[in-house]
């Protein structure tokens, strides 16, 4: 994928995420928490931030930008995006809504044109963000209090 390929799922992973967070009534979010996100799921997790092991996780929740509270929302949204099948017309259905509803909730302009362009790209978002939380659920389940809220 090229850098501008990525800047742009980047940026409809973002307003898909906004989009996630409103449609669910997740209003913990802030878009400093889905932005974090989109980009960790875009660009990958070079960092070790969700998806090496716990302890580099437990380690590195400090370049989350709220900290556990970052979690808390990223974990929101993983649990509406881990019951989404990608082959799933109803799920990609359900996801283009969600990056049509953050798309708007942005101001974007072209929110029209981007249904037409992401439609194949859906099926990828959620299979993506699957696998970023199938590895970040164990850790962030198996964390004691004392070590989640660090």
């Amino acid at each position: 994928m090229s850098e501008s390929e990525r800047r742009k799922f980047d940026e409809g992973l973002f307003e898909t995420f906004v989009g996630v967070c409103k449609l669910n009534k997740i209003d913990y979010c802030t878009h400093e928490d889905i932005k974090f996100y989109a980009d960790l799921v875009a660009k990958g997790d070079k960092r070790c931030v969700l998806t090496c092991s716990k302890r580099e996780m437990i380690e590195n929740q400090g370049l989350m930008p709220r900290g556990s509270a970052t979690k808390v929302c990223i974990v929101a949204i993983e649990k509406v995006m881990m019951k989404k099948v990608p082959d799933d017309k109803n799920d990609q259905e359900e996801i283009k809504a969600a990056l049509m509803s953050g798309c708007s909730a942005i101001g974007n302009s072209g929110c029209a044109e981007k249904r037409f362009f992401w439609l194949p790209f859906i099926p990828a978002i959620i299979g993506l963000v699957k696998l970023a939380g199938i590895a970040a659920a164990g850790y962030i389940t198996s964390m004691s209090d004392r070590e989640s809220t660090r």
